[in-house]
C-alpha cells in the first residue's frame, strides 16, 4: 500500500514539473522574464551592481553562490541580460 501511494505521489509531481516547465516564455516580456526568473531572489539588487550584459550571461549559465546554472537558456538568457544591462 504505502508503495502505491509513494509511486502515485511520484507521478503526480512528475507531472507537476513538466506542466511548470513547458512555459511558452516566447510571449513574455524581457520584462516578466526577468520578474519571473530573477526579481524573487535579487529584486533590484542586479541594477545596483551594475553588472554588464555578459557578466550576467555568465551567472546565468554557470550559475552563482545562492544560485543555480541554467535557470535561463538560449534566446532568454540573452534577452534578460541585455534587459538588465540596459537598466544600468
Amino acid at each position: 500500500m504505502k508503495k502505491g501511494i509513494l509511486l502515485i505521489l511520484i507521478s503526480l509531481s512528475m507531472g507537476i514539473i513538466v506542466a511548470c516547465g513547458s512555459e511558452n516564455t516566447s510571449d513574455l516580456s524581457d520584462k516578466e522574464l526577468s520578474r519571473n526568473y530573477c526579481e524573487g531572489c535579487h529584486q533590484n539588487d542586479l541594477k545596483e551592481r551594475g553588472l554588464s550584459k555578459s557578466a550576467v550571461l555568465k551567472a546565468i549559465k554557470n550559475g552563482a553562490p545562492g544560485m543555480n546554472a541554467g535557470i535561463l537558456k538560449g534566446e532568454d538568457a540573452d534577452r534578460v541580460a541585455q534587459y538588465w544591462a540596459d537598466k544600468q
